[in-house]
């Protein structure tokens, strides 16, 4: 594994999702001055204050153990684009017969969000400005959460 480059595995013992980004808000304590607002945090600014800020986002999640088909707090902001496959295999039992069977799951996902992505036509432009007005009311939305978590995170 020394000289490898193209995968990362990430295994997390006694992690929390939640604590992690509450150590996140923790690090930099210009979130708590009334001078931040929504539009000065970045999701890159962000990321680099986790745990993970040296690791690139999960291309896939593999989440072994049977009728379980819940995250568990496991890297809540980094898995936000990531394709997340549940396995009723336990994990003392996961082996490679069962790593190539994700993969190929994860290959055919992939390949079947490029190819839609490559033959969608282009919507209306009434639709169009719908969509874009949505982002753009849900991007500050979640921005105002953010602050107002992090304001409280100071008081």
């Amino acid at each position: 594994t020394k000289s490898n480059s193209k995968l990362t595995l990430t295994i997390a013992i006694n992690y929390g999702g939640r604590d992690e980004i509450l150590r996140a808000i923790a690090k930099d304590r210009s979130l708590f001055t009334d001078k931040v607002r929504p539009c000065h945090l970045s999701e890159s600014s962000f990321s680099a204050l986790l745990d993970t800020a040296s690791l690139p986002d999960p291309d896939l999640l593999i989440r072994t153990g049977g009728n379980n088909t819940r995250l568990s707090g496991f890297m809540l902001w980094q898995l936000a684009y990531t394709q997340l496959y549940f396995i009723d295999t336990l994990f003392p039992d996961f082996d490679g017969k069962e790593l190539d069977i994700a993969l190929n799951w994860w290959q055919k996902q992939t390949t079947n969000s490029t190819l839609m992505e490559k033959s969608e036509r282009r919507p209306s432009k009434r639709v169009s400005r719908r969509v874009r007005n949505r982002r753009k009311k849900g991007n500050n939305r979640a921005h105002q959460i953010l602050y107002r978590f992090c304001l409280r995170a100071a008081g």
